[in-house]
């Protein structure tokens, strides 16, 4: 019984069903010589569902990777004007401190005045404090 066996061809393919829809096709073929005779095989498998999750996967990977990109996250040494408190970027220039934070972060901010920034420069509209506690 001798037998030999011949080249493993696999492809993809498409094929149309009888209702019109597409189907993926993975088909095997392989051939042998049995007893002196040349044989084919040709296994075909629907890789409908396979592809499906492939091209989701892929997606998904996708989505991932501009998820990424779109992500600002502040790290690293920044540096920042000892007096007015810009800070400098990438390219040299100097920014509000305000500005560069919405620029390169998710973080929102709100505004107020601390208690020194509001005597230092609201101090004329500010009651004293021995005015307070005798009235």
């Amino acid at each position: 019984m001798k037998t030999g066996a011949l080249s493993l061809i696999t492809l993809e393919t498409q094929q149309r069903r009888k209702d019109g829809s597409m189907v993926d096709i993975e088909l095997s073929n392989n051939g042998a010589v049995y007893r002196g005779e040349k044989l084919v095989f040709c296994v075909c498998r629907d890789t409908t569902d396979r592809k499906r999750a492939e091209r989701e996967r892929e997606k998904l990977i996708e989505d991932l990777r501009k998820a990424r990109a779109e992500i600002k996250t502040l790290k690293g040494i920044m540096p920042i004007c000892s007096y007015c408190k810009k800070i400098r970027d990438d390219t040299g220039y100097w920014n509000q401190l305000d500005q560069y934070i919405k620029e390169h972060s998710e973080a929102k901010l709100s505004h107020g005045v601390c208690p020194e920034s509001a005597k230092k420069y609201f101090s004329d509209y500010m009651e004293e404090p021995e005015a307070k506690a005798n009235p």
